[in-house]
């Protein structure tokens, strides 16, 4: 599918088995600490590389995603697709950033590219910062 964030309600128990199977384009989860088990697999391979959730530390879903070697966030805000800088939101200043941390060849942090790489090929290049500008323009 194409869901690339979603925020689990507060006050929801339990996550299924497989719950996002084949959301290949999934990139940040939103867990609540209401959240008591979690089922097998809620992520399948290879979905879960460019995944960054949000959850309380030492929570539920943070033991999960810890086990599993998920990106987990602790800050309290969901990063969006594209979202370069961190602001919470995806503008043309995340493709600009982007751009010039290019032209410097800068080195990104993991965190950087799993919300930056916005064609999935593990890197950030010009075209990640085309598609954010494309995107935002449609």
């Amino acid at each position: 599918t194409s869901l690339k964030k979603v925020t689990v309600e507060d006050g929801l128990t339990t996550i299924d088995d497989y719950v996002f199977e084949n959301c290949k384009a999934l990139r940040a989860v939103s867990m609540p600490d209401s959240i008591q088990k979690i089922g097998e697999e809620i992520f399948t391979y290879g979905e879960s590389e460019n995944l960054i959730v949000n959850c309380t530390l030492d929570s539920e879903a943070y033991n999960y995603v810890t086990a599993y070697d998920i990106t987990v966030d602790t800050s309290g805000k969901i990063v969006a697709s594209g979202d370069y800088n961190f602001d919470g939101k995806t503008t043309v200043a995340d493709a600009r950033g982007m751009v010039v941390a290019i032209a410097k060849q800068a080195d990104f942090t993991a965190e950087q590219i799993k919300v930056g790489d916005m064609n999935f090929d593990g890197k950030i290049t010009v075209a990640d910062a085309r598609k954010i500008v494309k995107q935002l323009a449609s």
